[in-house]
Order: structure tokens, then C-alpha cells, then sequence
């Protein structure tokens, strides 16, 4: 097996976890301390107490004075037992702290990485791990606290029973160890199968979680009825499940194993210590209660020593969980934040500009958009169309700096946008792309993006109304509260596409950016609810530059100047009349539209640039 590498070591991962619970829950680090000593001492005073009551009795001592050696010896374990449960149970909170902190990095991470990592194959996976490593009490993040707690236990352990056995031949101790030594990394290898074959399980247990989540998913109810996909998606998942099983039953095969060499060897070391210790009764004495201790030693100690390979291995597991979420949080940004420069948006106007801007996608062959050269004045209506796929959205993208160009400069007010704090120049635009984002919660919420509590509700009020969705939610139980997503909310409502794309055009509007970009903003609104927009535009762009998105060539007559995308370039520009008149690739693909609606006879194959 490949040894996997991590970018952070153990140490520097314990030290990591120490930080952090230094800075959120430093009771932690005192009570995995004590957890590690306590357990030891309930072992000793045990080991010992059998021995002890057997040397009084040997000696002849008095019934009251055996009671009472049995009574401090009960007082103690008891004291201690009691001290171990209840530092356990105090150690929870600080535990669910800590890792509630370390979620906390990963989710802001996560939330304000660039967004071209977001599209990362590698970033996306460490999201997986790091979701994993933190996703209940029962992950690294969180237990990785028992582990170290047990790892104190199990060395200041094998200290103290290598200091009770120092009277037995060096050999007998020799052969403990090593007997345990091998029984552990024989076992390992066997019990790691499962490890070396995660990644073939998961597949597994992917594809019947798929299934069964698209087979109770509401949406696709519809067509598993209609196309009768039951049985086909029953026939999926029963040879996913058979898949499963087979490699479960191999991974118990291989356990069987492992432990029936675990016994062999365990049963080879008890015989061979059992034989020294009664050999030292019948030829140098050895006292009863001496024999019990030696021998309640051997085994223990072969249990200390499993314990502390045990754990280090396990350790080690945990430390590449907790490095994934470290590497997650210190992911390289492509754009500046905090390091850039401030740039806070204020009342006047903006103008943008592409200088020679040339994109290409990572592993992408080919430029989606070579040698743009535009600028947008201020207040200005400007329309972007093309054909499908022509890269209008993508430029839009550039403009707003979701992504960075391959070559050439994105200019603000004449200054490159690569110098700012890229989360300053976000504020200065307010989108609606072709993608909705609605979250879980009230309909305010999802206009605000901010908590009920602290919206402003006559602002969202007015933007819900100049969307064009105000009489929707006026209508509902209750009106801007409602609440969205029924996954989440029993009571939740669900909106259609096209109230959905307004209520997305009025959390635009509430923004109040300085400049206004709509992607596509009426594909999923009908003629007369499309036309309204258009109607309205004027109103909804006042005052503040706007870029609108189209494949519709008669929703763009409102704009100031129209670009046509294609083969990477600007073919053509100018306003819709002037267009119309060019005998370019707007004039062409326009016919091509209004035929389709007049005879109905428009054919998108006739259309060439």
C-alpha cells in the first residue's frame, strides 16, 4: 500500500489541536492530561490489591485489619473511578467547542474561497474530508482528545508494569514484548485491509445512498411513475448492494485471521510465563501473592504495549484527517482579500474596461475568449447576446471578478481589480445569474441575506414590489416570513421558476450595487411577465450602470449598446436599430428569431456566423 503523505506532520497536527483548544477550551488539554494519569492509577492500585489482601492473610494479620486494608483500597478505586467519570463528562463541552471552532474555519473557508476554487477537483475533496473529519463527536477533530488521553495512559502504563516486572528474567520480559509486537503488526496489516479498500466501499455505499435519496426525492417522482423507472433503479441497487456484501463478507474473512493469530500467540506467551513463574515457586520461593502480581503483569503489560501501538496508529489516522482540514483552511487564494486594497462603494459613478482580456479554463484547450477589448461607460445599458455556449456568461464573470482573465486586465474606474480586496469589488455589483441560490428560511431572509432581525423590511417590501412578486407574497400565510425549501421546513412554500427569478431580481435590488448584471433574468417568466420587466428596466437600472444577458435578441431594444459574442470575440456592436441594418450576425440570428414566432418556421441550424 502507497503510504499516504500529508502536508502537516503529527506533532505539528497535535500542536495545532493544542492551539486551538488553548485559545477556545483550555480545560481541555488539563483534563486529557488527567484522563491519561487517572486510568493508570485505578490499574495499579487493582494490580495490587489482590496481592496485598493475599500477603495479610499469609501473614496472619487480624480480620479488622484486613477489613480495613479492603475498605482504602475500595475508597480509592472508588474516589478515583469517580474523578475519571467525572472529569469524562466535563470534558464534552470543551471537546464540541474546539471542534465547533475548527468547523468554523472550515465553513468560512469554504464560503469565501475564490471562486474558481470552488471548481477545484483537488478543493473538493478536501471539503469531503474535512466535512467528514468534523461532522460528529466521533471524528478526529473531537477524538482525537481520547486518543492522545489513552496514549498518556498506555506509556506511563508500560512504565509502571516494566518497573513491577524488573524482578523477572530479562528474557520473560523480551518475549512479552516481542510476542505482543508481532501480534499486533501481523494483525494491522490484516485489519488495515479494510482501510486499503475504503475507497472501494465508499463507491459502494455511494451509489445505493444515490439511489435511495433520488428514489424518495419529490422532484423525480414524476418521471420514475411516468417512465416507470422503479424496477430499473430496484435492479441498481440490488447489484450495488450485492457488491457491498461481497466485499464485507472478504473484510471478515480477513478479521477471523488476524485474530485467530492474535490468540495462537497470546496462548504461547501465557504458557511460557505461566511455566517461569511456577518454576520460581518450587525452586526459589516465589510467595503466592508475588506469583499473582507477576503474572497480572505479563498480561498487562502485553495489553499497555498493544494499547500504545494501537493508538499510534490510530494517531496517525486522525493526523491525515486533520491535515486535510488544515490544507482545506490554508488553501491558496488566487485573488487578494484582506491583503488587497479597501475599496468601499460610494455615490458616484463607475466605469469598467477590458483591456486585451484573453480566458481560458484550467485544462481547457482552447480560449473561450481571446483579445476582448470593451469598456462600459457609467449609467450604461449594455446587452450581451450570442449564441448558447458563445461565452457571454463567462465574460460576466470576468467583469464582476469571479475569475481572473488568462491575459489582459479587468479595469475599475481605471484601476485593476487584481489590486483590491476582491470581497470590495463584490459589493460593487449586484447580480442575477442563470443559477438561483435560495436558502433555507424566510422570504426576507433570502432577499436580505442577512437574519430577519436585521433586515430592513420597508426596503425589502419595495424591492419584492418593483420585481414584480410583491402580490405573491402579500398572498401567502405569511407574507414575507414565509418560509422557502420544504427539505428543511415542514411549512416551507415552494415558489415557481419564474417567482423564483424575481425573487432573485428583488435580493438583487436590495443590494443596491452600483452596477447591475442580470444573466438571463427572464428565461423562466412568461411572455407578459417578461415583457413587464422590460417595461420597468428603465426603473430598475436608474442611476447605476447595468449589463444584461440575452439569447433573445427583442428583450435587448431597451438597452444603450448591444455586444454579439462569438468565436471568442466581439463580431459586432452598436444599438438595436443600428444592428438590425449591419447585415452582421445580429441581423441574421434576429430573423431566424422573430421567424420562429411569426411562422413558426425558424430553424437555428440555418443560422452561421
Amino acid at each position: 500500500m502507497k503510504k499516504e503523505r500529508a502536508s502537516y506532520g503529527v506533532l505539528s497536527n497535535i500542536g495545532f489541536m493544542l492551539k486551538m483548544a488553548r485559545d477556545h477550551a483550555p480545560s481541555v488539554i488539563v483534563i486529557m492530561l488527567l484522563l491519561g494519569i487517572l486510568p493508570v492509577a485505578i490499574q495499579t492500585t487493582q494490580v495490587f490489591f489482590t496481592p496485598a489482601i493475599l500477603q495479610a492473610i499469609e501473614d496472619r494479620v487480624s480480620l479488622r485489619s484486613i477489613s480495613v486494608l479492603i475498605i482504602q483500597f475500595t475508597s480509592l478505586l472508588i474516589l478515583l473511578n469517580f474523578l475519571r467519570a467525572y472529569l469524562y463528562t466535563n470534558s464534552l463541552y470543551g471537546r464540541i467547542t474546539v471542534r465547533t471552532n475548527i468547523i468554523n474555519l472550515k465553513n468560512f473557508k469554504i464560503f469565501t474561497t475564490a471562486y474558481p476554487n470552488t471548481h477545484r477537483e483537488d478543493f473538493q475533496k478536501l471539503c469531503d474530508r474535512a466535512i467528514e473529519t468534523t461532522s460528529s463527536n466521533r471524528t478526529p477533530a473531537e477524538s482525537i482528545w481520547k486518543t492522545l488521553s489513552s496514549l498518556i495512559e498506555n506509556f506511563l502504563g508500560t512504565i509502571v508494569y516494566l518497573f513491577i516486572m524488573s524482578k523477572m528474567n530479562i528474557w520473560i520480559i523480551l518475549l512479552t514484548i516481542g510476542t505482543t509486537l508481532a501480534s499486533f503488526f501481523f494483525s494491522r496489516n490484516i485489519n488495515e485491509w479494510g482501510y486499503r479498500h475504503r475507497e472501494e466501499v465508499s463507491e459502494h455505499s455511494k451509489r445505493m445512498t444515490y439511489i435511495t435519496g433520488r428514489s424518495s426525492n419529490h422532484i423525480d417522482a414524476k418521471d420514475i411513475r411516468m417512465f416507470n423507472l422503479g424496477p430499473w433503479l430496484n435492479e441498481v441497487y440490488s447489484k450495488a448492494f450485492k457488491l457491498y456484501e461481497d466485499f464485507r463478507y472478504k473484510e471478515q474473512r480477513a478479521y477471523l485471521g488476524a485474530d485467530l493469530i492474535d490468540l495462537v500467540l497470546s496462548l504461547g506467551r501465557n504458557l511460557i510465563a505461566y511455566g517461569y513463574l511456577i518454576m520460581l515457586v518450587f525452586e526459589k520461593g516465589l510467595a503466592v501473592p508475588e506469583f499473582v502480581l507477576l503474572f497480572t503483569a505479563v498480561n498487562g503489560l502485553s495489553q499497555w504495549v498493544t494499547s500504545l501501538l494501537e493508538n499510534t496508529n490510530k494517531l496517525y489516522k486522525e493526523s491525515l484527517e486533520l491535515s486535510a482540514v488544515r490544507e482545506l483552511i490554508d488553501f491558496a487564494e488566487p485573488f487578494k482579500f484582506e491583503e488587497g486594497l479597501s475599496l468601499e462603494p460610494e455615490d458616484k459613478e463607475y466605469e469598467i474596461e477590458l483591456r486585451n482580456l484573453s480566458f481560458k479554463y484550467p485544462l481547457a484547450e482552447n480560449f473561450t475568449l481571446k483579445d476582448i477589448n470593451l469598456k462600459i461607460r457609467a449609467r450604461e445599458k449594455l446587452a450581451i447576446v450570442g449564441l448558447n455556449g458563445a461565452g457571454k456568461t463567462t465574460l460576466v464573470k470576468l467583469i464582476v471578478g469571479l475569475y481572473d482573465p488568462t491575459e489582459g486586465e479587468v479595469l475599475l474606474n481605471g484601476k485593476n481589480i487584481k489590486d483590491y480586496n476582491r470581497r470590495d469589488i463584490y459589493k460593487h455589483f449586484s447580480a442575477v445569474f442563470q443559477n438561483f441560490s435560495i436558502m433555507a428560511g424566510p422570504i426576507y431572509e433570502n432577499v436580505s441575506q442577512v437574519l430577519l432581525e436585521d433586515t430592513d423590511i420597508a426596503k425589502a417590501d419595495r424591492v419584492l414590489k418593483r420585481a414584480g412578486i410583491w402580490d405573491k407574497v402579500k398572498s401567502l400565510p405569511e407574507a414575507g416570513e414565509t418560509k422557502l425549501i420544504k427539505e428543511v421546513y415542514e411549512d416551507a412554500i415552494e415558489l415557481s421558476g419564474g417567482e423564483t427569478q424575481r425573487l432573485m431580481l428583488a435580493r438583487a435590488l436590495y443590494k443596491d450595487a452600483p452596477i447591475l448584471v442580470l444573466d438571463e433574468p427572464t428565461a423562466a417568466l412568461d411572455p407578459i411577465a417578461e415583457n413587464k420587466i422590460y417595461m420597468d428596466y428603465n426603473d430598475l437600472t436608474k442611476d447605476r450602470t447595468s449589463i444584461f444577458i440575452s439569447h433573445r435578441l427583442a428583450s435587448t431594444r431597451f438597452c444603450d449598446r448591444i455586444i454579439f459574442i462569438g468565436e471568442g470575440k466581439i463580431l459586432e456592436e452598436g444599438n438595436h436599430d443600428e444592428l438590425l441594418v449591419s447585415g452582421g450576425p445580429y441581423e441574421k440570428l434576429f430573423d431566424v428569431q422573430a421567424r420562429y414566432y411569426k411562422e413558426g418556421g425558424g430553424n437555428y441550424e440555418e443560422f452561421s456566423l
